[in-house]
């Protein structure tokens, strides 16, 4: 037997070959969008070629080929928020060539803020926070001069981007549209910001000194983006508009003067003196919880549990405590007992009685709270004006109410998120 020692043609390794690339594929790689689609890549081989790799996301038209032969690779959309890359390679006897596939992600933009913010006069920040994987944004301010772009930070995974607010010197409430874009996506963040004017009076007209003895009448115009209270020395008649009180205890007369035209006397003492220096045995004790707020807190969760007249295990209803207080009160029950087979009417009252009973008790803001009502009602107040003989009373705004959504929720303590990363910050904070 004889052997041979010629290398036999064809054997794996035996012959050198070669791979080119053309086509879609630049310098070893193909570029994809998040859509995804079909890239043809032209191949010029040695011999029969074949390929490796693989990825679910990525469908080979052919896993081997003569020279000549174009191999398509079929990239499906990528829904996720990360990029995504594979490497194939390209065998023709002992050469390869690699192909490296990195598809772009899907960019995501998601306001985790509100879209609608007010600030008062004074200068402020802005702050919007964003869900985004977008690096580089683009700021539209809508025309306006008195906002401005701080900074970009990461904070916790999540872009906070803050803004300057300046302080205004209008004389009225001006507002804009804060637009943010980014050049690689369609997605836009659009944020209304409103800020309050300047408040101001004066009057308008030229001053006048008064020489003479005789009576004489001087109108003055006053011009004001506000309410406005005003007080004359004792020696002038104001006849418009006229107070009623003349002292400091009067509406605004003095910064601790009533802002409401009320004065409460719930809770005080006479027999007491809030004189440090006074000396008295009687005690003044700030209210905490009232007996009558136990039974209102039961009779309210009575009813949400059993309806007007369940009792539970236990030995009354919210019909029952409802009804004696208003026994104790000396308050008619004619009402009470035409509702006490509707639940959402008794449930309407006990909150009516909460707000009766507990007034000026701390309490009516975080019922209010719970009960998802709204927060944003502003403060009234009232006026008394004397015209001529007869006394004039005008409702008056006190202080307006601005309660964001998110406000319903407080924040979640900074110190416990950092505990938990699966522990997500209450929309808003």
């Amino acid at each position: 037997m004889l052997w041979s020692c010629q290398e036999k043609e064809g054997l794996e390794g035996a012959v050198s070959g070669k791979v080119e690339l053309a086509g879609s594929v630049t310098d070893g790689q193909i570029l994809v969008d998040s859509e995804g689609g079909d890239f043809q890549v032209d191949v010029t081989s040695s011999g029969d070629w074949r390929v490796s790799g693989l990825a679910d996301w990525v469908i080979l038209s052919a896993e081997s080929g003569k020279s000549g032969q174009p191999l398509t690779f079929t990239v499906l959309p990528n829904d996720d928020v990360k990029s995504r890359t594979v490497t194939f390679k390209v065998f023709s006897a002992d050469a390869v060539q690699p192909v490296t596939i990195i598809q772009s992600p899907t960019y995501q933009i998601t306001l985790l803020t509100e879209d609608s913010v007010s600030f008062n006069s004074d200068a402020n920040k802005l702050y919007v926070k964003l869900d985004s994987n977008v690096e580089e944004f683009e700021y539209d301010f809508g025309g306006a001069d008195w906002i401005s772009f701080d900074k970009v930070e990461d904070v916790f995974g999540k872009k906070v981007i803050s803004f300057d607010i300046n302080r205004s010197q209008d004389f009225s409430a001006r507002e804009t549209a804060l637009t943010l874009t980014n050049n690689v996506s369609d997605d836009e963040v659009v944020i209304n910001v409103s800020q309050a004017q300047r408040d101001t009076a004066f009057v308008v007209g030229e001053q006048r000194i008064i020489k003479g003895l005789e009576a004489i009448s001087v109108d003055l115009v006053i011009k004001s983006n506000v309410d406005i209270t005003y007080s004359v020395p004792s020696w002038l008649k104001q006849t418009v508009g006229e107070s009623v009180d003349s002292d400091e205890n009067g509406l605004n007369k003095i910064s601790t003067s009533t802002r409401t035209g009320y004065y409460l006397r719930k809770l005080l003492r006479d027999d007491c003196d809030p004189n440090p220096s006074a000396t008295n045995a009687q005690y003044h004790y700030p209210v905490y919880l009232r007996y009558t707020e136990i039974f209102l807190a039961y009779a309210e969760a009575a009813n949400e549990a059993w309806g007007p007249t369940g009792k539970g295990s236990h030995g009354f209803s919210a019909y029952d405590v409802i009804k004696a207080l208003h026994d104790r009160a000396g308050v008619g029950n004619d009402y009470l007992d035409s509702i006490q087979g509707d639940k959402d009417k008794m449930r309407e009252l006990i909150r009516n009685e909460r707000r009766i009973e507990l007034s000026f008790e701390n309490k009516r803001f975080w019922d209010m709270r719970r009960w998802n009502l709204d927060l944003n009602e502003t403060a009234k107040g009232i006026k008394i004006d004397q015209v001529g003989g007869a006394l004039q009373y005008t409702k008056i705004d006190v202080e307006p109410r601005n309660y964001a959504s998110h406000m319903y929720h407080g924040p979640i303590p900074e110190t416990e998120v950092l505990k938990w990363s699966n522990l997500e910050q209450n929309k808003g904070w």
